[in-house]
This record gives C-alpha cells, sequence and structure tokens, in this order.
C-alpha cells in the first residue's frame, strides 16, 4: 500500500468499505457509513459539467493552500478584531480548509490589489 492511501484500522472499516465499493459496483444505493460526515447524497445524479467545475474548483484550493506553505513569512501581525469578525473569518477558512493567517493575508492583497494601494519602500 502506498503511503497516500487511506490504510484502515479495523476489520469493521475494510467491511464497511469493501461493501460500499461492492455496492457501487453493482450500482446500487449507497447506505452512508454511520459517523460520517455527508456534503452530498451519494446517490444523486451526477452533473457532468458541474462534476468537473467542481473538481477544478478543489484543484484551485489545493494550489492555494500550497503556494500558502511554500511562501516563507517574514512578519508577525497582532491584530484584534470584533468576536462577528473572528467568527465569519474562523467559518471562512474552516470551508476553505486553510487557516486565519491565510485569510487575512488574501484580504490584505485583495484589499491592496482593489484600492490600488501598494506598499511604498521606505
Amino acid at each position: 500500500m502506498l503511503a497516500h492511501e487511506y490504510e484502515s484500522k479495523t476489520k469493521e472499516e475494510r467491511r464497511q468499505m469493501e461493501e460500499l465499493a461492492a455496492k457501487a459496483e453493482r450500482g446500487e444505493r449507497l447506505d452512508v457509513v454511520p459517523g460520517s460526515v455527508r456534503h452530498m447524497d451519494p446517490n444523486r445524479d451526477v452533473d457532468k459539467d458541474q462534476f468537473f467545475r467542481d473538481l477544478h474548483t478543489e484543484f484551485d484550493q489545493m494550489r492555494l493552500r500550497r503556494a500558502e506553505a511554500t511562501q516563507v513569512a517574514r512578519k508577525t501581525w497582532k491584530i484584534r478584531v470584533p468576536k462577528d469578525l473572528d467568527d465569519k473569518a474562523n467559518q471562512l477558512a474552516k470551508q476553505e480548509g486553510t487557516n486565519k493567517s491565510a485569510i487575512i493575508r488574501k484580504a490584505v492583497a485583495w484589499y491592496l490589489q482593489n484600492t490600488d494601494k501598494r506598499p511604498t519602500a521606505a
């Protein structure tokens, strides 16, 4: 098994995975494994165009996270924000699969780009 593949931890997990795979191969409705998190109905009709748009969006987000991980941070900011703004930043970070620092960096970059205010060298 390759290092990046999922390795089930229990016989029950292996049994559930094999059962789901067999059902999918037979074209049967899939039962959700108890305790799993679903974002979409696994038995829905798939719109191929939407599927590829979603896949493209997911790849873009992965590229952004990778680019974010390879940049070197040179400064640490300490900022104070109202609770509602903190809650929204946390929620957005969770949706994008990143952290608040990345959200703040994107927001500042977007603001600078859209207001045409660039930092000047001292």
